[in-house]
């Protein structure tokens, strides 16, 4: 599957020098308006939360914030088909995510509402 850089297949588990588990963690980002045109399946999900988690945590710049703000603003808006799945399958997380845009002085129109 062509599209974010999303692995599909499960990765082995790897170690480091002490044989202790290495946590592997998604790769790819949603920092352009096009990566939101994906249709939302399985291997996305991973991405998406970390991404969302990522954003609504207090630890990530500020800088970075406002750089992609309008980004998840303009894909809440259009209905984006990665954001619709995601949010249809992680509810809760919709209300955290409008929270945070209006945080960021960017409120959210709903689709629809003029």
């Amino acid at each position: 599957m062509k599209g974010i850089g999303i692995i599909t297949e499960p990765l082995p588990p790897k170690r480091d020098a002490r044989g202790r588990l290495i946590r592997r963690s998604s790769s790819g980002s949603l920092s352009l308006p096009s990566h939101f045109d994906q249709r939302y399946e399985g291997p996305y999900r991973r991405l998406v939360l970390e991404a969302v988690k990522h954003l609504l945590d207090g630890r990530t710049s500020k800088k970075y914030k406002s750089k992609v703000a309008p980004i998840w603003r303009e894909a809440l808006e259009r209905d984006a088909p990665l954001l619709r799945g995601f949010l249809a399958a992680e509810p809760q997380f919709q209300p955290k995510l409008i929270a945070w845009l209006a945080k960021m002085n960017l409120p959210v129109v709903p689709k629809g509402t003029s």
